[in-house]
């Protein structure tokens, strides 16, 4: 199965959140397989100071991964560098608030975004440097950066400084610390005693999900980026926020390549339930999985967000079945949603209420979604996977779990469930 370079970075993006110090998804270790690419095992004292300062990183050797005609997807470049993004924890103890994860990344990290050298910058130097072959030139060493939001940020500074390539994604603005790095670090330690050569971005790309948090600051810094669109219309005045999501980002790279645009009908049905912290925490045993930095909403959305990896290759930490059957079944209610949509589909659905859903009522085409979204979560959380072309044994008989629980009948536009 094919994957294209954005998505697998992606992927290596969120997968930098989850391993380590400070995770959101428990389980995942620090080394072995992801996909096909081989977690880089840290040295020792390499990582010396990071957790003080909030700062992670992963290398990952991804000469393994290979593209349809099998290929090395990354042609020379064989080294993928991913940056950590912020870790929201607070601690609210008087005692240890400055100490809280968040504080460390604010203070070291999005300093860089305001031109300023915080200490995780120097850190991202100093790791790339350790991950460049000695008898290289780092600008000539060939290793890829990428990371989301303050680790894109990161990425983004260390490749404009040593001119690689970086995709980048929901990135902080990483050009106003790189106009200013003269006059904040020593030209012996990160370049040699050469002083400080001609900086260069044009091996840089960025992603970003549109209208997300960080917009308009890229914007103010004529920093480009393509962004893709969720079709969710939904009215929260946190929708910035929600939006500026590396699990979101995944599924839409996904989506891009793999989805076509039957599913944009009931993009906010979709995405509604994709934030539903109900549906997250109704996984028997979701709760084991929740790291120190995360939440049962977390690993409900990286879970299918891992899902994404190419079908049968390598290490599937939460299968390959999960966001083929979300958004084949966000298909099918989008087109029904698209056509001469029956009335029956705005009609009230009442739940048992809860902390989560004091209203306990949604109407028809949410309950749906909502149904849709839970079984793609229950699939990546259980780790199902199934081969190409193959189905896989249940009560009953052989069912292919990419195709959902939704089943449209085009002549009448009515929808079928199998639960």
């Amino acid at each position: 199965m094919k994957i294209s370079k954005d998505l697998f970075l992606a992927i290596l993006s969120l997968d930098s959140y989850n391993r380590g110090y400070g995770v959101n998804v428990n389980g995942l270790d620090a080394r072995g397989l992801i996909g096909n690419a081989t977690i880089r095992e840290a040295e020792d004292g390499e990582q010396d100071g990071w957790e003080a300062a909030g700062f992670y990183a992963i290398a990952y050797d991804v000469s393994g991964v290979k593209d349809e005609h099998g290929r090395p997807l990354f042609g020379d470049s064989g080294t993928v560098i991913s940056y950590r993004g912020t870790n929201f924890n607070i601690n609210w103890n008087p005692f240890t608030f400055l100490n809280s994860p968040v504080i460390k990344d604010a203070v070291s990290g999005w300093s860089v975004g305001a031109g300023l050298a915080g200490q995780q910058a120097a850190l991202a130097l100093d790791f790339y440097l350790a991950i460049a072959p000695d008898e290289v030139d780092p600008r000539s060493a060939n290793i890829l950066s990428t990371g989301h939001s303050l680790g894109g940020g990161l990425g983004g500074f260390v490749a404009n400084v040593f001119r690689q390539q970086a995709v980048l994604f929901d990135h902080m603005p990483y050009t106003p610390l790189s106009s200013s790095l003269r006059a904040y670090f020593d030209a012996q330690r990160f370049f040699g005693g050469e002083g400080i050569w001609e900086f260069s971005d044009r091996g840089i790309s960025a992603l970003s999900t549109a209208e997300e948090l960080l917009s308009p600051l890229r914007l103010l810094n004529n920093e480009d980026y393509t962004p893709l669109e969720s079709y969710s219309e939904f009215s929260d005045p946190l929708k910035p926020v929600k939006l500026h999501s590396m699990s979101l980002l995944v599924t839409l790279l996904w989506a891009r390549d793999f989805a076509g645009s039957a599913w944009h009908a009931t993009g906010e049905e979709l995405w509604n339930g994709f934030f539903d912290e109900a549906l997250a925490i109704s996984l028997p045993g979701i709760s084991g999985r929740v790291g120190p930095g995360g939440s049962e909403q977390a690993v409900f959305q990286s879970a299918i967000a891992y899902s994404a990896l190419p079908v049968g290759q390598g290490e599937l930490p939460f299968g390959d079945t999960a966001i083929w059957s979300m958004f084949d079944d966000a298909a099918d209610l989008g087109g029904v949603l698209a056509g001469s949509e029956p009335a029956f589909y705005d009609q009230m659905v009442y739940r048992t209420p809860s902390l989560f859903n004091p209203l306990s009522s949604v109407d028809a085409k949410q309950h749906l979604a909502n149904l849709f979204v839970q079984y793609a979560g229950a699939l990546a959380f259980y780790d199902v996977e199934q081969a190409e072309g193959a189905r896989i044994a249940v009560e009953g008989g052989l069912v292919d779990a990419r195709k959902g629980i939704l089943s449209a009948n085009e002549p009448d536009s009515a929808l079928a469930i199998d639960l």
